[in-house]
């Protein structure tokens, strides 16, 4: 009888395990998905780990524009980092900044001319009308071929000083120019940024035209020696021009 107890005892054990793992066979386990088969009426377990859900604020237009843009020529602005700063597009960006670096250093062609004429300082040939403003009152015809005949030889003389001396200063402007353009390009290139396209940005602060005139030691002894030499000049012709008029 005990045996017999027991044989059940364990039928019933099994019985019971049998219909345990059936359930969870046709339940399914967590974290698993069922596909059903309405052919067969059969389940399949499939393994699928549940997406992490994104809870972050929404993107929007500003964030958008705070992108890095793309690299590339047509892409490519002023001011702009790149990896390299060799880019195709720098030297276009330079150009920019070249003409504006030279048209604040160098004197143009217009200043140049009204430099010379001021070096001059003197209206030739002479006419009533600036005569009056010269020497104080009108002169005759015959007056004014008196007075070119003394102030001719001495503006001669002022212009080829004053050829040299505009010529000095425009040569001291591209030593300055040249200086100022090898500064920021090499920045341009070491920091890997372009150049501004105007002055006073983040990379170099250019100078204006009233330091175009900034010289060197070897410079400025010949610039003063010809203001020395105009001073000179213009102090002789008044004083010749005032004793040919006192015979008149």
């Amino acid at each position: 009888m005990r045996e017999n107890r027991r044989g059940l005892c364990a039928s019933l054990a099994l019985v019971l395990l049998a219909s345990t793992a059936l359930w969870f066979l046709t339940r399914g386990a967590p974290g698993t998905t069922t596909i059903e088969n309405s052919a067969s009426e059969r389940s399949t377990q499939v393994d699928t780990p549940l997406a992490p859900v994104s809870v972050g604020p929404a993107r929007s237009s500003v964030d958008e524009l705070r992108e890095p843009m793309p690299s590339g020529n047509e892409q490519a602005g002023v001011g702009q980092l790149r990896d390299d700063p060799m880019d195709d597009a720098r030297p276009w960006a330079w150009s920019r900044v070249e003409a504006r670096l030279k048209e604040d250093i160098m004197l143009s062609d217009a200043a140049a001319e009204q430099l010379r004429k001021s070096l001059i300082d003197w209206p030739s040939p002479l006419t009533p009308e600036n005569s009056a403003m010269h020497l104080n009152r009108s002169l005759s015809q015959a007056e004014i071929q008196q007075l070119e005949a003394v102030v001719l030889p001495f503006n001669r003389q002022l212009e080829a000083i004053a050829d040299s001396y505009v010529a000095e200063i425009r040569g001291a402007q591209e030593r300055l120019w040249a200086e100022q353009r090898y500064e920021v390009e090499s920045r341009a290139i070491t920091e890997g940024v372009d150049a501004p396209s105007e002055p006073g940005l983040s990379v170099h602060e250019y100078p204006g035209w009233r330091v175009s005139y900034r010289l060197t030691r070897d410079e400025f002894p010949k610039i003063r020696d010809f203001d020395e030499r105009i001073k000179q000049l213009k102090w002789e012709r008044l004083s010749n021009v005032q004793a040919a008029m006192r015979g008149f």
